[in-house]
């Protein structure tokens, strides 16, 4: 039986905080030109040889008072892996169902906690997580963040975390 080809993608991280993804080199290029031509940001375009061949992709999706060990991993394609946190875990799949309202040039804005990036996905990416079957992994997460609830009243009860109201 032969072996199912790997998309391959394209990376650009030399914008502070934010990677650009793409299936072809173009895609990042066009991205990056939307942000200055119709954002007016001031961002450099990719020079030769910045923009390089991805052989996989990791995202990390979380927000604040994440535990860490409370972690799936979503293998969205062979070479794409998201981690989602299980406080980040309804946020990717609401994401995904309308991410056609993220486009920005060619690809797809994705972000979570600023300390793991900003990302622009291509579109294959995306269908992709919109298509992965989350549901295999409720219970986990629904354990998860019974634990977490009980955790965060506790940090309360003891004065550790305060509710803003």
């Amino acid at each position: 039986m032969a072996k199912a080809r790997v998309r391959s993608y394209f990376g650009y991280d030399k914008v502070p905080g934010t990677i650009f993804i793409g299936t072809t080199p173009s895609q990042i290029v066009n991205t990056v030109n939307y942000y200055r031509n119709e954002r007016g940001q001031d961002i450099a375009m990719p020079a030769k040889g910045e923009i390089i061949r991805l052989d996989e992709i990791n995202i990390t999706a979380c927000f604040p008072l994440a535990k860490v060990d409370h972690n799936i991993e979503a293998r969205v394609k062979p070479n794409v892996i998201f981690w989602v946190n299980a406080n980040a875990f309804d946020y990717v799949q609401q994401v995904a169902a309308n991410y056609e309202e993220l486009k920005r040039g060619d690809l797809y804005k994705f972000q979570t906690l600023r300390l793991f990036g900003l990302f622009f996905l291509p579109e294959d990416i995306m269908k992709a997580v919109r298509k992965y079957d989350w549901k295999k992994h409720q219970t986990q997460i629904d354990e998860w963040m019974g634990v977490r609830k009980a955790d965060l009243q506790e940090a309360e009860r003891r004065g550790i975390l305060r509710r803003i109201d």
